[in-house]
């Protein structure tokens, strides 16, 4: 069964597919062949990941829907229960 017959197939009955093992590039042409009703979200482990996965993606389709969403930067408060 092809790869990509079978991913759109458990997106279909599940709503959801894992892969492991795969490079970044085969990631982006991976997702640029699925089946999209609706969104999908991908998720990189860093800035940089997240750009290259898009320009990849934009390779792979011709153009891109893809948006890219910069990491938010938190500030972070402590609270002493102490009063």
């Amino acid at each position: 069964m092809h790869l990509l017959t079978e991913i759109n197939g458990s997106l279909a009955k599940s709503g959801s597919a894992s892969l492991s093992g795969v490079t970044a590039p085969a990631a982006a042409f991976i997702a640029s062949g699925l089946d999209r009703p609706g969104s999908v979200v991908v998720i990189t482990p860093d800035e940089v990941s997240a750009r290259d996965f898009v320009r990849d993606l934009t390779l792979f389709m011709g153009y891109s829907e893809a948006l890219y969403f910069p990491p938010a930067v938190f500030s972070s408060a402590v609270f002493s229960a102490n009063r």
